[in-house]
């Protein structure tokens, strides 16, 4: 534990001096054409993360089988917050203000880059995962970074989704029955 909070805080050093500057133009970029008139995608502020904590309150417990990126509590999303090399992301509904999902990009100075997403449940089906992974796969590959995540063989949804989003190439399979896998940016 203590080995990687030191190693994510030079990640994070590194990241923020090399690359950070670059990848927000894209993220501001990305999302502005994805947000349309009654949804707003955009970067998670400060002044989001009491809203966002509310959101992860709200969803079912089944949402968290397999979605455990960080902890949801305030405290855990301000400490998340503060790490240059993660990016947090919001759906907005323009309408009402609530954040209807959540899209999340880890990166790693060598290039490589996880990604997560949680739509809300009143509102998936809607298409917001299919947006959400666009913007971070663009994101990712407009600055030369790897696309990764894993994901549980169990999580049919999420499975449709990644499928949805792009095609992906299984770099691993990883115990419980989870899957590393990478996106083939070719086929964007």
């Amino acid at each position: 534990s203590f080995i990687w909070q030191i190693a994510e805080f030079f990640n994070g050093l590194v990241f923020q001096v090399i690359f950070r500057k670059k990848i927000l133009a894209s993220a501001y970029a990305a999302c502005l054409e994805a947000s349309h008139q009654d949804i707003n995608f955009r970067l998670i502020q400060d002044d989001d993360l009491r809203n966002l904590s509310e959101f992860f309150k709200q969803q079912p417990e089944e949402s968290y089988l397999y979605f455990k990126p960080h902890g949801f509590d305030l405290k855990s999303l301000q400490k998340v917050k503060r790490n240059p090399a993660f990016m947090m992301f919001g759906v907005f509904d323009k309408l009402s203000g609530n954040i209807i999902g959540y899209f999340m990009m880890r990166f790693f100075v060598n290039k490589k880059c996880f990604v997560g997403f949680l739509v809300g449940e009143e509102s998936r089906g809607k298409g917001f995962a299919g947006n959400m992974g666009k913007i971070m796969l663009k994101i990712c590959w407009d600055n030369n970074f790897s696309a990764l995540a894993t994901v549980s063989l169990k999580n049919e949804s999420a499975l449709r989704a990644y499928r949805k989003m792009n095609n992906f190439s299984v770099l691993k399979e990883l115990p419980n029955d989870y899957i590393y896998i990478k996106y083939e940016k070719e086929n964007a």
